[in-house]
């Protein structure tokens, strides 16, 4: 299976509408991601604060993900059981935002960005089970 075909299987257009695979290892490029989104032009600048040890940095400042601003609603990135990190892009006209799930595995940065009105628990379970077996094969 490509890395693609997971982005493929992640976007659905209704709980997924956009997702990204990265190297957790710098220069922390792209491997993968749905071509129509904005989360491919993720850059490894804005990476960094995500994998950095100063996590109270992330609430304070929120987090950028390919140039949209997000608030850091929950860091669990350090918690061996799960490894994530929810946020909620920002909106500065009273528009729609979004929810966004990040999951690190031991070599990549997998990041989903919820359609309408979907929550990150919604996210967090359409990446459980590919995200466990990535874990479980050493990425």
């Amino acid at each position: 299976m490509s890395w693609n075909d997971y982005i493929n299987n992640f976007v659905d257009g209704t709980v997924c509408t956009d997702a990204v695979i990265l190297s957790l290892s710098p220069p922390h490029g792209v491997w993968a991601g749905h071509s129509s989104g904005n989360l491919c032009s993720v850059t490894a600048q804005e990476i960094t604060p995500l994998i950095s040890k100063d996590r109270n940095q992330l609430f304070i400042n929120g987090i950028v993900l390919g140039g949209v601003k997000c608030s850091v609603l929950r860091d669990l990135w350090n918690e061996d059981s799960q490894q994530c990190l929810d946020a909620r892009t920002k909106s500065s006209d009273g528009g729609t935002t979004f929810n966004i799930h990040m999951v690190r595995t031991n070599q990549a940065i997998v990041i989903l960005k919820g359609g309408n009105g979907i929550h990150g628990g919604q996210l967090s379970q359409k990446c459980f089970d590919t995200i466990k077996y990535l874990r479980g094969v050493g990425y």
